[in-house]
């Protein structure tokens, strides 16, 4: 059944007795897009209601006079809006506003035993709940109108809740200047090129990006200038596709890659986009994240989940794709040896992207006994802790306890730390590879002549590029990377500025936050 017909059967089948103009059923105006709404009038204290061809709407709104309407099409407030504390939504209210059918069976169940608590109280009197809103014994019993079995179900409070059809609103995580966040509505993003898809985000992570974007408003010279949305470790389920869309379907569960190029230039066209100087990044000024409801993004940057994949594991493919093209960067051979400074979530999957490629000894290297227990648990062959003592002694403290006598193959530092970048260059064995993964202080006291003197060949790295996210994928879907056990909790969207409180004080590994349609 088509929503037009089924909201006006809905309009039937609830007949009205208000007391203005216009009834349940009668379209008495048009929304902006033309379309007709149904209205109730002469409430002064029930929520208000509307029905239009697309959708239901309620509202807690209570005007003093004059026809009440409901919400018809969804509200796109400025990102320095604060939404109501409602915005959450209770079970029922999810319930009624769902997609289909059982939402509006729901809502019409709802409305029967409103009729029949509402008459069982009032016994058959004149019934009145407002000044201008009444209903004679010697009306048709039957009938009840729309407000009346609203107001009498326990007087609930609800927000604007779309229906059948009608698009979702966009709740969203702004940032808009250090420590200034808010939650609010912003338009739902439209599919500009016919080779996009409409995402509903249903799991984003935290990344230490987004915590150090939240603390200071800037990363190097990417300088947050404007409210931006957080988040860009993300993972959920086609809402749209566009005309040219080909591997992608509604309802398909996928991960996405946050950033898309150019295509054009020399990085993009040799296989390194992530060096691409149009990249638009998500949660990387000026371009808003994906702690929203609805993120668009380019087919070919979404990875379709298999079956035995989970939403939640979809969304560290981010983190584990950094960590996939810093462990390319360095070269790793199996049987070789490898040191990674810092135990954060790429650190650890660092080590996890390590072993799977044949690291016969991984040493995971951080300040923190409960980060290093979890990574001797989890991949590590060793862990180490760093003394207040010089990069040299620490260095050969670890290479005496990880017992490597000649230095490791292979340096990774996740941490930007100083004195850990420091250890790092004595770690690597003469003619090893150390890579920077980590980003800190933009200046550093770096030991150049050990560098030059054991010809360290020495890399940067810079999220992820051609092959890298879906290697990741392949690792987990095949088993040879775990994720799930990184994930250290799952939090509701409304709680969000709580869980950057939490990820900032160090507690936990991977903190997970729900899309905020998602139930």
């Amino acid at each position: 059944m088509s929503p037009q017909p089924f909201a006006t059967f809905i309009a039937i089948a609830l007949p009205t007795e208000c007391s203005g103009a216009s009834a349940i059923g009668t379209a008495t105006t048009t929304n902006a897009g033309g379309q007709p709404v149904y209205v109730c009038t002469g409430l002064n204290a029930a929520p208000s209601v509307s029905l239009h061809h697309s959708s239901l709407a309620l509202s807690s709104s209570t005007p003093t006079s004059g026809t009440k309407t409901g919400a018809p099409t969804p509200v796109a407030t400025s990102p320095s809006t604060t939404p109501t504390p409602t915005q959450g939504m209770s079970g029922a209210a999810r319930g009624a506003g769902g997609d289909g059918a059982p939402g509006l069976l729901a809502l019409g169940l709802l409305a029967w035993l409103g009729t029949a608590a509402y008459k069982s109280k009032n016994n058959g009197d004149k019934k009145k709940h407002s000044s201008s809103h009444s209903h004679s014994s010697s009306s048709n019993t039957n009938t009840t109108c729309l407000s009346c079995w609203l107001w009498a179900f326990a007087n609930v409070t609800w927000t604007v809740q779309p229906l059948i059809g009608a698009a979702k609103l966009n709740l969203s995580f702004i940032l808009n200047k250090p420590f200034d966040v808010t939650f609010a509505q912003q338009p739902k993003p439209e599919l500009t090129s016919p080779h996009d898809v409409l995402v509903a985000i249903n799991y984003t992570g935290i990344c230490g990006s987004d915590v150090h974007y939240w603390e200071h408003g800037r990363i190097g010279s990417f300088v947050l200038t404007s409210p931006m949305v957080l988040g860009h470790e993300s993972a959920g389920t086609i809402a749209a596709v566009g005309s040219a869309v080909k591997t992608l379907a509604v309802g398909d569960r996928v991960a996405l890659e946050p950033g898309t190029p150019c295509r054009r230039c020399e990085p993009c066209l040799s296989g390194h986009y992530n060096l691409c100087p149009e990249m638009k990044f998500a949660a990387t000024p000026p371009f808003g994240g994906t702690l929203t409801g609805f993120y668009a993004s380019a087919e070919d940057f979404c990875y379709k989940l298999p079956e035995h994949v989970s939403l939640q594991e979809g969304a560290l493919l981010e983190p584990l794709a950094v960590a996939v093209h810093i462990v390319k960067q360095a070269e790793i051979k199996p049987g070789q040896s490898v040191v990674v400074m810092g135990a954060g979530p790429v650190g650890l999957l660092c080590c996890a992207v390590a072993k799977a490629y044949g690291a016969s000894t991984v040493v995971s290297v951080d300040i923190q006994p409960a980060r290093l227990d979890f990574a001797k648990s989890y991949v590590a062959t060793h862990t180490f802790t760093p003394s207040r003592v010089s990069a040299e002694e620490n260095a050969a403290n670890l290479l005496k306890s990880a017992n490597l006598p000649s230095g490791a193959d292979a340096v990774i530092d996740a941490s930007g730390a100083e004195p850990s970048i420091q250890t790092s260059i004595h770690t690597v064995r003469r003619g090893g590879v150390y890579v920077q993964g980590g980003m800190g202080k933009p200046d550093i006291t770096f030991p150049i002549v050990e560098l030059c003197v054991n010809e360290v060949t020495c890399k940067g790295s810079f999220r992820y590029g051609s092959g890298d996210y879906k290697l990741a994928l392949d690792f987990v879907a095949k088993g040879a990377i775990d994720v799930r056990p990184l994930i250290s909790r799952t939090v509701e969207f409304t709680d969000a500025e709580q869980a950057f409180k939490d990820v900032k004080s160090g507690q936990g590994i991977k903190v997970l936050i729900k899309g905020p349609n998602e139930k």
